[in-house]
């Protein structure tokens, strides 16, 4: 059962999900995407106010680095957020950064990679593995561990990354996060399946037309079932320790359990967890507890293992 708190959490988030903009026709639609975007074309003041933060331009990638201005950090982050590919950072995924800076005492690195429609999954993620060979490049001064994070979107980018770093024989962080991944788009009756499941869950944040023009743009020109864009196909043999979390109530629960499936199949060390009947992305909010208690389980996941 999900607590009064989180039921609250839902009814607040409905109306204010990702649903509404892709409700519309796909011009109207990234008409609105655009508009969003440009509300969130940078981490908000609070940040600066209470981090050190320094902003670099990694291979055309606007790339934000924030840690504690009193204490040396103990480890490195790469964040990579979610939004279908299309949308930017939200207020939400800064709460979220923020935790992590001041709960793992991390450097976090967080890149506004390219989007859809002018660039494709794979674009992105030849991005976000240019920002972690430029993270690497601090690492060999000082020495520090590092994890790769990232939700929905942001999930698979991050499992991705891990496997670009080890087809090129660099160095593979110690930890990964993948927290509400994005799969099952290789079946020809994906949107079918995820219509199916969004009137089973009422999902607040997200919707089958969304997931439709993600095909459409995020993942136009690349097979849908490509081994580094879509996580159900990745090779994950030589990852490192793996945290993942999902709900059965996400629109892509129908596909979601192939992941830890082909994680396990490759021996991949992996702590799983899932609820039941929780919104998508439901570990980015901590005010309620069981967005509290993942986000204690991600923190305490990284300590242990970087």
């Amino acid at each position: 059962m999900t607590t009064l708190a989180y039921k609250a959490a839902e009814a607040i988030a409905r109306p204010f999900g990702y649903q509404r903009p892709f409700r519309l026709p796909h011009d109207e639609a990234f008409g609105q995407v655009a508009k969003i975007n440009a509300q969130n074309a940078a981490p908000p003041r609070p940040l600066y106010w209470r981090f050190d933060v320094e902003e670099r331009t990694i291979a055309g990638t606007s790339t934000y680095i924030f840690c504690s201005k009193n204490l040396e950090p103990q480890r490195r982050i790469l964040f990579l957020h979610g939004g279908g590919g299309m949308l930017r950072a939200t207020p939400l995924h800064f709460v979220f950064v923020w935790h992590l800076v001041t709960q793992t005492r991390a450097e976090v690195w967080m890149p506004f990679y390219p989007l859809a429609p002018e660039h494709n999954v794979l674009e992105s993620l030849d991005a976000c593995f240019s920002v972690y060979q430029q993270m690497l490049v601090r690492t060999e001064a000082d020495g520090l561990p590092l994890a790769i994070a990232g939700d929905s979107a942001g999930a698979n980018l991050t499992l991705g990354t891990c496997r670009k770093a080890i087809d090129a024989g660099v160095r593979v962080p110690h930890a990964l996060v993948a927290l509400s991944p994005a799969t099952g788009f290789e079946d020809p009756n994906v949107l079918a399946n995820f219509k199916a499941q969004e009137l089973a869950t009422n999902d607040p944040i997200l919707c089958t037309e969304m997931m439709g023009l993600l095909l459409q743009t995020w993942c136009g020109n690349v097979p849908l079932d490509h081994p580094l864009a879509n996580p159900a196909f990745i090779d994950y043999t030589g990852f490192p320790p793996i945290l993942m979390l999902y709900s059965t109530a996400e629109l892509f629960y129908p596909y979601t359990e192939n992941i830890p499936a082909a994680m396990r199949a490759a021996n991949a060390p992996l702590e799983e967890l899932r609820m039941d009947g929780l919104m998508h992305d439901w570990m980015l909010v901590n005010f309620f507890p069981e967005g509290a208690a993942a986000n204690v389980a991600v923190w305490n996941f990284i300590r242990n293992h970087t």
